[in-house]
């Protein structure tokens, strides 16, 4: 299941750290940035649940007409599922509903980001 976050708990916080952290590894900044980055500083946050555990997300901003993926990452056991297509798809749907006509997507170099 996709959904919007508005308020991320400390739960979540964690389960979003795990999977960064197995995915790029030091992932210490999503530790730390998550939940301000979207309980305060209004960043768009998009979570995939199974049975009320996060096994992908997506944080992203709108600046005017553009909408900016920040970070996405699916847990390794559920990568090449749909998951990563199904967060991308929720967040330029929200955006282009809120007036985004250009998205920007960036990765950092990871094995999986490769292809």
């Amino acid at each position: 299941m996709i959904r919007r976050v508005f308020n991320v708990s400390d739960e979540m916080r964690l389960d979003c750290y795990a999977i960064a952290n197995s995915c790029a590894g030091n992932m210490e900044s999503i530790y730390y940035c998550l939940q301000d980055w979207v309980n305060k500083d209004g960043r768009i946050m998009f979570v995939c649940e199974c049975n009320s555990i996060v096994r992908g997300f997506l944080v992203g901003h709108n600046i005017r007409n553009l909408a900016r993926v920040d970070d996405l990452y699916v847990d390794r056991q559920f990568q090449r599922s749909g998951i990563g297509t199904a967060l991308l798809r929720a967040y330029e749907d929200y955006s282009r509903k809120n007036g985004a006509r250009i998205m920007s997507l960036q990765s950092r170099a990871t094995k999986q980001a490769k292809d």
